[in-house]
């Protein structure tokens, strides 16, 4: 079976597109700047007051590229910048993509285009009180990654 990696973004009030990105494609700064103009710009328009948004990502290799940096100075979106890469702890996408997960379970999959299907089917229905409660646990993460010294907390 081939896999799949699957890129997406929400904001407190709703998901935004998810993107599909094939197994055998390579994601470098080329190829993240193409998933950020098929799935995020479409996703910006969206959003009620997208003008407001800070995107947040995990600061992958490809994500603090030149051509990256550019590409969002382009389209005018604000990124937060001095994130820690690799940081679960204080990335919501990372509790949205558990709660897709869990809920996968709910549904008979038997291939990979099924599985796609149920993973648009559960986002296209993650409620914006999910999506709230995401956002708005940011105090406390940073909170809990603070007094754990940057070690496991429970998100």
């Amino acid at each position: 079976m081939q896999w799949y990696m699957v890129w997406g973004c929400f904001t407190e009030h709703r998901i935004g597109l998810i993107h599909r990105v094939p197994q055998e494609v390579k994601v470098n700064a080329e190829e993240y700047i193409k998933i950020l103009t098929d799935a995020l710009l479409p996703s910006l328009e969206l959003f009620s007051n997208a003008h407001l948004a800070i995107f947040m990502q995990d600061n992958a290799p490809c994500h603090k590229t030149k051509a990256v940096s550019y590409w969002f100075t382009e389209m005018n979106i604000k990124v937060f910048e001095d994130w820690p890469r690799q940081s679960p702890n204080l990335n919501p996408i990372e509790n949205l993509w558990e709660y897709v997960n869990k809920n996968l379970t709910n549904y008979n999959i038997y291939n990979i285009e099924q599985l796609w299907l149920a993973v648009k089917d559960v986002c296209q229905n993650i409620s914006q009180e999910t999506t709230r409660k995401l956002i708005n646990s940011m105090p406390n993460r940073l909170h809990e990654v603070i007094k754990c010294r940057s070690g496991n907390t429970k998100y």
